[in-house]
């Protein structure tokens, strides 16, 4: 039985033919091994979609891995640009630190002998005075 296209030309219907593929498997490239073999047209078919959406799903885990890849590579070159300013805020100020500490050494090294004379003196020379609060009478 033929089947008339919109070409005009007959065709056979669309069975398995001599070569033992069929013309919808020779269009996705599905093998199909004879009309009554092992392989039906649905099960090929849904063996290459499966093919398909396996190979799709590594193609995007490749992409996503290159995008990955691409936006570690910006933060951290972000992260450089920022961490450059810091650096110098840090060197700054661990120079003024640095500087207070010697200019409070060097205050210690002046007075230090005094400040400890006045310590000593005060703990070892006993004034005892009456707090206001007790010496006071009460008033009535």
């Amino acid at each position: 039985m033929a089947i008339r296209t919109e070409f005009g030309r007959d065709t056979d219907p669309p069975r398995c033919r001599e070569g033992g593929t069929e013309n919808r498997t020779e269009r996705f490239q599905i093998p199909q091994q004879s009309c009554n073999g092992d392989l039906s047209l649905t099960s090929a078919a849904r063996e290459y979609r499966t093919k398909r959406v396996k190979d799709a799903r590594t193609e995007a885990q490749k992409e996503i891995e290159e995008y990955r890849k691409q936006k570690d590579e910006e933060f951290k070159k972000f992260e450089a640009e920022q961490t450059s300013g810091n650096k110098k805020a840090e060197e700054d100020s661990k120079e003024d630190a640095d500087n207070k500490v010697e200019e409070i050494k060097s205050a210690g090294g002046k007075m230090g002998d005094k400040v400890v004379e006045d310590l000593l003196r005060v703990v070892t020379e006993v004034k005892p005075e009456v707090p206001e609060r007790v010496a006071a009478p009460p008033k009535a």
